[in-house]
C-alpha cells in the first residue's frame, strides 16, 4: 500500500477521542451514514461522486442507518450499494445537521455521519437510486456537488492527510465472571450477552478494512474474534504478551508500538485483550498525540486511532457496542 506522503503545513497538535454509538441514541429524526469514497489515480486522489435521477443532484454516498445498525457499519453498507465498491473506512470527517421531510410530511432533524473512505474492489452498475459515479479530481468534485454542505465535507477531506491506517484496541466481549468460574481464568467463555456482541462487532470492524488480528490467548478473547475472523478471512494470531499476566508489565505497551510502526507502513492492527492491559496499549497512543485518554473500555467496546505516514494519532474514535 502506498502512503500519503506527510503534509509540511499541517500543524502538530494533541487530538481528542470522538465517541460513536450504535444507532438507536439520540434525538428522534434520521440518522444516515456515508463517506467521503477515494482512490489513487495515477499517484493523484480522486473522490466519487453519485447522481441521484429521483433528486437529479450530484452528492456523496450515503444513506439510512438500519435500526441498530452501528453508523460505521451503516457507512460501509450505503457505499457498497450506492458506489460497488468496498471500502475502509478512515479518519471521521464528522456530522452533517439539516432538516427533512418525513415519510409523513413533517420536518425531522437529519444527521448524517461521515468518514474517509479508501476504496477497496467493485465496480459501479447503474440502478433506480444512482444511475452515475463520476470518479474526480476534489476540485473538480467541488465544482460538479449540488450542495454546500457536501462542498463543506470535500474541504474536510482534503483538510489533512487522506491515507490513514488504523491501529484498533478491542477490549473482548461481555465473559463469564470470575466468580462464577471454578476453572483456569483462561479458560472462561463468554456469555449469551458476549456472543451476540461477537457477532455485532463483525461489520462494525469489517469497515474498518483489511486488519492483521493479533489476540490475547484467553478463550473470552478468542471468541470475541471468532465470528470477525470466519467472515473476513482474518485469522487471530496468538499474542502472549496480551495475557493478564503480561498486563502489569511493558509487554502491551511493545504491542501498541510495534502497532503503531506497522500502520506507518500501511498495516492495520486489531488487538483484542483484557481491561488490565489497556492501560500499557494506551500509553503509546497518548505519546502519538491521542490527548483525550479513555480510562477504559466497556466490553466490546472498539477505539480506532487512525495513523498517518510518520505514526501519528490524527484522530480516534470509541465506537461502543
Amino acid at each position: 500500500m502506498t502512503r500519503e506522503p506527510p503534509r509540511s503545513d499541517r500543524p502538530s497538535r494533541p487530538v481528542d477521542l470522538q465517541v460513536e454509538a450504535v444507532a438507536g441514541a439520540g434525538p428522534q429524526g434520521v440518522r444516515a451514514a456515508g463517506a467521503v469514497l477515494w482512490r489513487r489515480a495515477c499517484g493523484r486522489v480522486e473522490v466519487a461522486v453519485v447522481h441521484r435521477p429521483r433528486y437529479d443532484d450530484w452528492s456523496l454516498p450515503k444513506g439510512k442507518i438500519n435500526p441498530g445498525e452501528h453508523p460505521l457499519a451503516a457507512a460501509a453498507r450505503e457505499v457498497r450499494e450506492e458506489t460497488g465498491h468496498a471500502v475502509a473506512l478512515g479518519r471521521p470527517l464528522g456530522r452533517q445537521r439539516y432538516v427533512v421531510a418525513d415519510a409523513a410530511g413533517q420536518v425531522v432533524p437529519k444527521v448524517v455521519h461521515y468518514w474517509a473512505g479508501r476504496a477497496l474492489d467493485g465496480e459501479h452498475e447503474p440502478g433506480t437510486e444512482v444511475d452515475a459515479l463520476a470518479w474526480l479530481d476534489p476540485g473538480e468534485a467541488v465544482a460538479r456537488l449540488s450542495y454546500p454542505r457536501d462542498r463543506e465535507l470535500l474541504a474536510a477531506f482534503t483538510g489533512a492527510e487522506v491515507d490513514t491506517v488504523p491501529v484498533v484496541l478491542l477490549r473482548h466481549a461481555h465473559a463469564v465472571g470470575r466468580s462464577g468460574w471454578d476453572g483456569v481464568d483462561d479458560d472462561r467463555p463468554l456469555t449469551p450477552r458476549g456472543r451476540a456482541q461477537s457477532v455485532a462487532l463483525v461489520a462494525v470492524l469489517a469497515a474498518l478494512g483489511p486488519l492483521r488480528v493479533l489476540s490475547s490467548p484467553a478463550r473470552r478473547c478468542l471468541e470475541t474474534l471468532t465470528p470477525y475472523a470466519e467472515s473476513s478471512a482474518s485469522p487471530a494470531h496468538l499474542e502472549p504478551r496480551l495475557s493478564r499476566e503480561a498486563g502489569a508489565g511493558q509487554a502491551p505497551s511493545e504491542v501498541a508500538v510495534e502497532a503503531l510502526r506497522a500502520a506507518a507502513t500501511g498495516v492495520g492492527t486489531l488487538l483484542c485483550t483484557h481491561r488490565e492491559d489497556l492501560a500499557g496499549l494506551l500509553a503509546p497512543l497518548a505519546a502519538a498525540g491521542l490527548s483525550t485518554v479513555p480510562a477504559s473500555l466497556g466490553t466490546a467496546e472498539v477505539l480506532v486511532a487512525h495513523v498517518d505516514a510518520t505514526g501519528r494519532v490524527l484522530v480516534a474514535q470509541k465506537h461502543q457496542p
